[in-house]
């Protein structure tokens, strides 16, 4: 599988990653740290708590690292969830916050997946 390849599977803005890191090496090298991301552990914690800010705040660096690295399903998912915290959604509908939470959860674990398999056959 290509870089390219692991980009189609996810829905992913391939064209949109290698305008900003020039080279596919480069591309995929910033791609596979993404592996050891930590990032859904500490939304999840966060969302549990019913805490506002820090789930804004774990969203959005997850936010700009899914951006930078063209994974549009995330960028988007984790968009929602941010703007629902700024506008007070989910302080009058706490559920919602759950259920954001559970659509970047999808996304997240398909990126981690697509990619994990595009780790793999690089090194075999």
């Amino acid at each position: 599988m290509t870089l390219k390849e692991c980009y189609a599977m996810m829905e992913g803005d391939y064209e949109g990653l290698l305008s900003r890191l020039m080279t596919e090496g480069l591309a995929s090298k910033y791609v596979l740290k993404f592996l050891a991301d930590d990032s859904l552990e500490k939304l999840e914690a966060a969302v549990k708590e019913a805490d506002y800010k820090s789930s804004e705040s774990i969203a959005h660096s997850l936010n700009g690292t899914a951006k930078y690295l063209g994974f549009l399903n995330l960028t988007h998912s984790t968009r929602t969830l941010i703007n629902g915290v700024r506008e007070g959604e989910y302080e009058q509908n706490p559920e919602l916050l759950a259920g954001a939470y559970e659509k970047i959860k999808v996304d997240y674990v398909r990126v981690k997946e697509v990619v994990g398999i595009y780790a793999k056959i690089l090194t075999d």
